[in-house]
């Protein structure tokens, strides 16, 4: 069992995270944390997405809709369910999580464990700066509550409890847990982003090692060697592909969801920016991080795709033409598996590819110049 301080510490502020949060389902948890489990979640998760929803039903203004409500929706909609395969797939979760750190997938000579260092070392920094920058972000809807506009940071309706200038203490009140509870919902969608990103890299990783180590295969002159390396490796290569399998079946329900709502999160968001010119500074950081959202898994999953269709020309390099007839005809098998690359797709339908990252940008342009023309189409048609 590989112990939890060989995670990079972006990881294991996520688990913190679940900790505090309730979500760790670990084994022997005692009963109060249970109970404590659900004293939070019912109040900061089922509650709050509840009022957001009867909120947004209330609205009567699309526009308003569009430009304050239907963001916010959707980015609840996609971390309610990677909250639900965190709680429901902890376990697999913990166990690929393992398996990052094992043996098996750990650097065997000094240029492996440079890069394993250096990778890991750049990833551990994009990603604290990714959870730093949202949570930041979801910290700045607290500017409501000092602008004196009584306005309440995220939805407009809660349970009917009144709130205004003759209700203070009621919109305080109110106010603050909005901001707790975004501030706890970024951290949760937040940190399922970090979970995917990191073993997505780590897949990647070995797949770097596989290559070097297929084309190291031409140092080997004994015939025993070649036969036990390439053994070696052949199962290395499978350990490879249960762990890429073991992401795309964990991770597949809750990155579906996240491409299908993003371009319209994405478009919702700068259709807000671009009417209300007061918002910027912190729908531009929430613009940012959307982006960034859908971008890590595009772009991790896009290198494991391309790192695996490696693996054939690294086969072929290894000067296969010297071994015996039984390693050749390894080798040769090795090449017909390496022909199809590892590719991973969200719902069976998104493949994790910077194609599909470049798809939804453009899908969310298209329907933001849809929203702008037809603004200014209603402008034009209300003048006398």
């Amino acid at each position: 069992m590989a112990s939890q301080g060989e995670l990079i510490s972006s990881v294991r502020v996520i688990l913190w995270i679940y900790r505090i949060i309730g979500l760790s389902r670990e084994n022997n948890q005692s009963v109060r944390y249970r109970i404590y489990r659900w004293v939070l979640n019912i109040p900061f998760l089922f509650a709050y997405l509840f009022a957001m929803i009867i909120s947004a039903l209330h609205e009567e203004n699309s526009e308003i809709l569009w430009k304050d409500t239907i963001f916010i929706i959707l980015t609840e909609a996609s971390m309610f369910v990677k909250v639900v395969t965190t709680y429901c797939r902890f376990q697999d979760t913990f166990q690929l999580l393992q398996t990052s750190v094992s043996e098996e997938f750990s650097p065997r000579c000094p240029c492996e464990q440079e890069r394993h260092r250096r990778v890991l070392r750049h990833l551990n920094g994009a990603l604290m700066g990714y959870l730093t920058v949202s949570v930041i972000t979801a910290c700045s809807t607290a500017i409501h509550i000092f602008e004196g506009m009584h306005k309440l940071p995220t939805f407009s309706w809660f349970f009917g409890v009144p709130y205004g200038p003759d209700h203070g203490f009621n919109y305080l009140l109110i106010a603050s847990y909005q901001v707790s509870g975004m501030v706890m919902h970024c951290a949760l969608n937040v940190s399922g982003d970090i979970q995917i990103t990191y073993l997505l890299a780590i897949a990647g990783i070995q797949l770097d090692f596989l290559k070097r180590r297929f084309e190291d295969l031409k140092e080997d002159y004994l015939v025993h060697l070649q036969r036990r390396n390439l053994i070696h490796h052949n199962r290395h290569m499978q350990l490879v592909e249960q762990f890429v399998q073991d992401i795309e079946r964990v991770y597949s329900p809750a990155t579906f969801t996240q491409f299908c709502v993003s371009a319209i999160t994405i478009c919702a968001t700068a259709f807000r920016i671009s009417s209300n010119a007061g918002v910027a500074i912190g729908m531009m950081m929430y613009l940012l991080s959307m982006t960034v959202e859908i971008y890590l898994p595009c772009y991790y999953g896009n290198e494991i795709t391309r790192k695996s269709q490696r693996l054939t020309n690294a086969l072929y390099s290894c000067e296969w033409y010297r071994f015996d007839s039984e390693t050749r005809r390894t080798v040769k098998m090795l090449m017909i598996r390496t022909n199809k690359p590892m590719m991973l797709k969200a719902g069976r339908f998104f493949q994790y590819s910077l194609d599909t990252f470049g798809t939804t940008l453009n899908s969310a342009y298209s329907l933001f110049a849809v929203l702008q023309n037809t603004l200014v189409d209603s402008g034009k048609q209300g003048q006398p």
